[in-house]
């Protein structure tokens, strides 16, 4: 980052004194890529400048964590103190040694080979021998193989998992005709794929509520008309009555003076009604 500020900027900007097309067209020729390269390393060392201060406080938390914990082994009085001191190889001696830069280092790569060590060096025919240094490295070289492919296989499987969620979830938003037939009346509901089976029972249960008028919040208030239905509906007649007993009505000389009456009749029994009535 240093070097293209210093050996790339800095060189522009004294061109622009001799020379400013020469200057603006290097910069907006160079400008873009140099920009880049320098926000790219720029954000590399933000970035190594954050894991550094990070793991000197968890260095640092981590110093300040073992001498408290020391101390309220080897100091405190308390049954759980004594309970996890006497869980300690070496007990007391063990936690005193805890954290001395003399003291012997503790890892799991030191006591894996530690213990490969004490396995027999190769194997002599007998069976006591079969698991031996050589036998015991392989076993370990392949586990440590195997275990990364399976950790990646099944963060492979995972991701499969989120994209056909993503991918269902975005079929089930898609907005779907579907035709509800009950008895003699049909709907037709517009509705998203993952609502439309909840829309389908609403509907029909609304359909069933208003058809039987089992209405239970409305029972015994007295204050909602009886709905029609279809089996008691009746024909409606409109009867328009003119001053004039025969046509035309709408003749120009008329027309001024045509006052009419309209009657409305909302029910009428079919079978009660003709021509001559």
């Amino acid at each position: 980052m240093a070097g293209k500020l210093v050996c790339g900027v800095l060189p522009v900007a004294g061109l622009a004194f001799i020379n400013k097309a020469a200057a603006m067209h290097v910069a907006l020729s160079k400008g873009p890529e140099m920009l880049m390269e320098v926000s790219t390393a720029f954000g590399s060392c933000v970035k190594q400048s954050f894991n550094m201060a990070m793991k000197a406080i968890a260095w640092t938390l981590f110093k300040h964590g073992r001498w408290v914990v020391k101390m309220f082994l080897t100091k405190s009085p308390t049954t759980l103190a004594r309970s996890i001191t006497g869980m300690i190889p070496g007990g007391q001696s063990t936690i005193e040694k805890w954290g001395d830069e003399k003291g012997e280092e503790w890892s799991f790569g030191k006591q894996r080979r530690e213990a490969r060590e004490k396995l027999p060096e190769k194997y002599d025919g007998n069976i006591n021998t079969i698991w031996n240094q050589d036998s015991s490295e392989e076993f370990w070289d392949e586990f440590s193989d195997n275990c990364k492919e399976a950790i990646v296989l099944v963060a492979q499987g995972l991701d499969e998992y989120i994209a056909l969620q993503r991918i269902e979830q975005n079929r089930q938003q898609q907005l779907v005709n579907a035709v509800v037939e009950t008895g003699g009346e049909r709907f037709r509901l517009v509705s998203s794929l993952r609502n439309l089976q909840e829309n389908v029972a609403s509907t029909l249960a609304q359909t069933e509520i208003l058809g039987n008028r089992d209405i239970g919040q409305f029972v015994g208030s007295g204050d909602f008309q009886e709905i029609s239905t279809s089996a008691n509906l009746k024909i409606q007649l409109t009867l328009v009555l003119y001053n004039y007993e025969k046509p035309p009505y709408w003749t120009k000389d008329r027309r001024s003076t045509l006052p009419k009456t309209q009657i409305e009749l909302p029910s009428v029994s079919r079978d009660k009604i003709t021509w001559d009535r």
